[in-house]
């Protein structure tokens, strides 16, 4: 092997080494920015138990769909509201004051017209009824240090049992955070 090969495979290496090692600092950035609950990451969802009845689908690491059915529809490149019944869970990050945030992603006073604010477990919380076509939802929200935690329950009507088991859910996790 001559001088000039030994230099080509010299630096073949080196940019074979400088790949894996890049990919091994994205992988594990990514990791740690899923699952940091502080700076400007949101948190990958913990596992939550499902009810009874009920059962879970993870979406992705911040979104968990509980449904009645043990097997998710396919729905196509829909919204969500399409595999019907459900309690919605997922995170986001909380970029703006918290009363900014839930205009912009719970809706306005058109989509949720009455917010009601609280505190649970020390965390400040708002909860409202939207109205998505042809139904309603009940969104409750429990804001973190940079995180909202966001339970959606669909579709909402007061009298529903379906109601005590959401609400069961939001205390339980708001217990836990």
């Amino acid at each position: 092997m001559n001088s000039k090969q030994k230099k080509y495979l010299i630096a073949g290496c080196v940019i074979a080494i400088a790949i894996i090692v890049a990919a091994v600092i994205l992988t594990k950035s990514s990791k740690q920015m899923a699952q940091s609950n502080s700076g400007n990451q949101t948190l990958a969802l913990q596992d939550i138990p499902a009810p009874a009845g009920w059962y879970a689908h993870r979406i992705n690491a911040r979104e968990i769909i509980f449904t009645k059915q043990p097997t998710l529809p396919d729905i196509g490149n829909t919204e969500s509201l399409a595999y019907g019944e459900q309690i919605e869970v997922s995170s986001a990050l909380i970029d703006r004051p918290v009363q900014d945030w839930a205009t912009q992603y719970i809706g306005d006073d058109v989509l949720a017209p009455a917010k009601q604010w609280g505190t649970l477990n020390g965390h400040q919380t708002v909860q409202a009824v939207v109205t998505t076509p042809g139904d309603q939802g009940m969104d409750y929200v429990i804001f973190g240090n940079t995180t909202a935690y966001i339970f959606f329950l669909y579709p909402y009507a007061s009298s529903s049992p379906d109601v005590a088991v959401f609400q069961k859910m939001v205390t339980d996790f708001g217990s836990n955070i």
